[in-house]
């Protein structure tokens, strides 16, 4: 049997630190819808649930921006303006074959509340410090979106798994490591606050998308050398569990 239900949070407001500058700060259309939509959980993840029956065209229903995963976890799934890419273990990226299903994915409709331009060389530990700083004594979802130029990315993908599934930790083992220097691109995630634990991984979970769409994968490190970072703040997160 399919459950869903929806975990309400309240608004966000973001002020932005001295190292960056505001760029811009929006209002939503009437018709706008502030959910993410969360098919199957943490748990079930980690436990080698890694088949499930969403249809890519079901999940572009909820959202044109996520990150996730194919059965069998056929490598990093990267949402992004409405198409759906599948970083391969072996290094390509090309839009996902429509007949693969999702086991697990995150995805919303992405408008930006507020954007801050970034106009010095942070590393990734250093920019989620600072964002730490504003985001960690809130208790909400925030869609993130970093496009600027990198002086390196250090992104991964794994292999595709078949029955009996290993846990999701031995899969990681498995993966591809791939180091991109001097690229431009989106780094596309979801911050996730400690209460969110086990439903979902809380903290930051970032994909790398390259801007010809060639190369990308779950985000493991990157030094970004200028950009413009997207929040757009959620109040709902709906889950969908597998059948």
């Amino acid at each position: 049997m399919k459950y869903s239900f929806i975990i309400f949070t309240s608004i966000l407001f973001l002020f932005v630190s001295s190292c960056t500058k505001e760029v811009r700060e929006i209002s939503r259309p009437g018709e706008y819808s502030d959910v993410i939509f969360q098919y199957s959980t943490k748990v079930d993840l980690m436990n080698g649930e890694f088949e499930g029956n969403l249809t890519q065209a079901a999940m572009l229903e909820k959202g044109d921006f996520g990150i996730g995963t194919f059965n069998g976890v056929d490598g990093e799934m990267v949402i992004y303006q409405g198409t759906v890419y599948r970083v391969s273990f072996e290094g390509p990226v090309l839009p996902a074959s429509e007949e693969l299903l999702i086991p697990f994915v995150m995805v919303k409709k992405f408008m930006e509340d507020k954007s801050v331009e970034v106009n010095y060389t942070v590393s990734a530990d250093s920019l989620k410090k600072d964002l730490l700083r504003i985001l960690e004594e809130k208790d909400e979802l925030v869609a993130i979106r970093i496009h600027g130029n990198f002086s390196r990315v250090k992104a991964r993908s794994v292999p595709k798994q078949t029955p009996p599934y290993p846990s999701i930790a031995a899969v990681v083992e498995l993966q591809s490591v791939f180091d991109f220097e001097n690229v431009t691109g989106d780094i596309i995630g979801f911050w996730l606050p400690e209460k969110f634990d086990n439903i979902n991984f809380p903290g930051f979970h970032f994909h790398f998308l390259g801007d010809n769409k060639d190369i990308g994968g779950h985000a493991l490190d990157f030094e970004l050398t200028e950009g413009v970072i997207s929040f757009d703040f959620s109040s709902k997160l709906e889950i969908s569990l597998i059948e």
